[in-house]
């Protein structure tokens, strides 16, 4: 079978078709910290302030260090960060499939 639910929803739909065991971990299955995506197509490079972001395959956006590794922790800890970073990937920067000559995916 192939499921594209969350596992307690498998569980409920498969039933006493799986060991128990297995169901009991399905049930009991927490969710870790989510995430959000957005794929950009740019007519360009990013004219990043400082060019040492231009060639980076991710580029952390945030504040100090010890503010990035403290919004991680109050994730880690089911907490939201009062002030949370982004990761920003430039994939067509090594990849050069991902766009167009000349142009770049964020």
């Amino acid at each position: 079978m192939l499921f594209d639910l969350a596992p307690r929803n498998i569980a409920r739909i498969a039933g006493e078709s799986l060991p128990y065991g297995y169901q009991r971990s399905l049930m009991q299955f927490r969710h870790g910290p989510g995430s959000f995506k957005i794929d950009y197509a740019l007519d360009g490079p990013i004219p990043w302030r400082d060019p040492a972001c231009a060639p980076a395959g991710v580029v952390h956006l945030g504040g100090t260090f010890n503010e990035i590794a403290l919004a991680e922790s109050n994730v880690v800890n089911g907490r939201h960060p009062e002030r949370p970073f982004v990761l920003v990937a430039q994939p067509s920067q090594f990849d050069p499939g991902r766009a167009p000559a000349g142009k770049q995916t964020v």
